[in-house]
């Protein structure tokens, strides 16, 4: 099956943002493979005065492989990227989250307003890829990237133009790159195609990185090779 890089973009993107929690409800608390706790003060912990523009995110963004197909780049202010990606349409507020949970788009629960981003997709043989990069590096932000999402945020139900997808976020483990992370997995059911989305979220040196690559058989190997490739590219460009 070749799949719609866009329209399964723009789904994965949304379904994980609306699974996000607004910071009302309680985190869970990881029992394995936590990350050290940054001390006051030390400067993991700071909030850098750094701030990229757009176009430094996107020169920041990897290169596709060479047989990538439907590639695609936005940068700019994360509400004009955003809705240029279909986020602003229905798509958007068609999530019914829990109590407590919120259904801002996209991928960048933390990527909104005037933020400026850059973002890439492109598809390889039967999987799908996007990262989005985000100057914004408020430290309430910083610490939900890196923080579990409480159970009842898990999962959400959306139906645009009469085709429902529901997304259950299954797994979401601490993950050790830059000043930390985590790794999700999500299934993703739309119009009886079941789909696999794995997502790397991480912080940088004043940017947030969301790395995803979903599809059929998509693994947490492909996501965190990404997140590598992303964590490398970003910290050698945005200097």
């Amino acid at each position: 099956m070749v799949l719609k890089a866009s329209a399964v973009v723009v789904a994965g993107l949304v379904m994980t943002a609306a699974a996000g929690c607004d910071g009302g409800g309680k985190n869970g608390t990881p029992t394995t493979g936590s990350l050290p706790q940054h001390r006051p003060g030390s400067p993991a912990a700071s909030t850098p005065s750094v701030r990229y523009t757009a176009e430094q995110l996107e020169r920041a963004l990897i290169k596709p492989p060479a047989d990538a197909t439907n590639v695609k780049t936005e940068s700019g202010v994360a509400d004009t990227v955003l809705s240029r990606l279909g986020e602003s349409g229905p798509s958007a507020a068609a999530g019914t989250p829990a109590p407590g949970c919120m259904a801002r788009g996209p991928a960048g629960r933390w990527a909104v307003g005037r933020t400026p981003v850059a973002f890439l997709s492109f598809g390889r043989g039967e999987t799908f890829s996007t990262v989005l990069l985000s100057a914004s590096s408020d430290a309430q932000t910083r610490r939900f990237l890196t923080q579990a999402l409480p159970k009842t945020c898990r999962s959400v139900r959306t139906n645009v133009g009469g085709t429902s997808t529901t997304a259950t976020i299954v797994a979401d483990d601490p993950y050790a790159i830059g000043e930390g992370g985590r790794v999700r997995e999500t299934d993703e059911t739309t119009g009886g195609v079941r789909l696999r989305v794995w997502e790397v979220d991480f912080v940088g040196a004043g940017y947030l990185a969301s790395c995803q690559v979903g599809g059929l058989n998509a693994t947490r190997a492909e996501a965190e090779r990404l997140a590598r490739q992303t964590y490398g590219k970003a910290g050698a460009t945005l200097r």
